[in-house]
């Protein structure tokens, strides 16, 4: 008997409930696209729109947007939450996929009222697709105190789809101090292959050859171009740094490439007591000499010690100048020096 009455009773409830326009909850939401979708191969990082649909006669609000992967982002767009009554909201998805990689996440949105949408998507990462122009790259010859400058080009192996969005060049080199990066440049070629370039700085501080990487990171792949650049003296000597006998006053003999010249010399620090000047037959700048004057107020000189100086060049024919070191060495000598 308690079981009939609790029958009718519920079946009562329901009805009214019913008859009031109420509906039992049921799912509201749902991706356009499916519940299952293959992005097929992309490149580093793909990005796409997901449609999610309001099936409901009510407004519905969105709680929760969330992904399963650290390697995935979603968002609704624009920051709209509210989706209208049989209306629609577009989610912006992003996922990062290694090269060669295969990988699978679930978009989850979860609405206010406690309904729930998934889509789950898979993507294969592009095997790099990328490679140096050059093998390496060859600054030339540079002087010490002067800068040098070169181009290093990446470039996709295969044209780039018109649909493909321009792709983007980071650029970085390894710990050398000597190299700085300028500005850089991603172009489409005519045959439709895109070509990213840098221009690449080195500093000339010392006599020798010298290397550093320069590596650039595009659609997820790393590539990386060897620059290698030779620094040679501007005054024919084998090194930015000399050894000469102390005496006074010290000759030394400079070989100045044409087009080159000498325009002035000083210490790099104050230093009392020296004078530092520079000689050449009249009208052969080329073939100056370096004088250095060392004034003591005749005591002896018994130590060694290193002057510094800083020989100031141009160019005879655009004007431009620069300055380049030079240490000079000298030995310890007992001797009278001149006043």
């Amino acid at each position: 008997m308690c079981t009939r009455v609790v029958t009718f009773l519920g079946l009562a409830l329901l009805a009214g409930a019913v008859g009031c326009g109420q509906t039992p909850p049921t799912e509201s939401v749902r991706f356009l696209e499916g519940t299952e979708i293959d992005l097929g191969t992309v490149p580093g990082t793909a990005r796409r729109q997901f449609t999610l649909v309001n099936d409901t006669d009510r407004a519905i609000e969105v709680a929760q947007v969330s992904t399963d992967c650290g390697c995935a982002a979603a968002m609704v767009e624009s920051g709209t939450r509210v989706v209208p009554p049989r209306g629609r909201c577009l989610l912006d998805f992003t996922l990062v996929v290694g090269a060669g990689q295969r990988r699978t996440t679930a978009l989850t949105v979860v609405t206010k009222d406690g309904n729930f949408a998934n889509i789950n998507i898979s993507a294969t990462g592009r095997v790099s697709r990328w490679r140096g122009v050059d093998e390496r790259v060859d600054a030339g010859r540079i002087w010490v105190g002067d800068k040098g400058e070169c181009v290093v080009r990446v470039a996709s192996t295969e044209p780039l789809l018109a649909s493909e969005d321009p792709p983007h060049g980071q650029w970085e080199f390894g710990d050398s101090s000597r190299v700085t990066l300028g500005a850089s440049q991603m172009k489409r070629r005519p045959d439709g292959v895109w070509e990213c370039s840098c221009v690449v700085q080195v500093a000339a501080t010392h006599v020798g050859r010298f290397s550093a990487t320069v590596a650039c990171s595009v659609e997820g792949a790393v590539v990386k171009t060897p620059v290698t650049w030779t620094v040679v003296s501007p005054l024919g000597l084998e090194s930015h740094r000399i050894l000469v006998p102390r005496t006074t006053p010290v000759s030394i003999p400079v070989s100045v490439p044409t087009g080159l010249a000498i325009v002035g010399v000083a210490c790099a620090e104050a230093a009392p007591g020296v004078d530092c000047a520079f000689d050449a037959e009249a009208g052969v700048l080329s073939k100056p000499v370096l004088t250095i004057h060392l004034r003591q107020d005749g005591r002896s000189v018994e130590q060694p010690g290193i002057l510094d100086l800083t020989v100031i060049l141009s160019e005879a024919a655009g004007g431009r100048r620069f300055e380049s070191p030079l240490s000079v060495l000298f030995t310890a000598k007992r001797e009278q020096v001149d006043k």
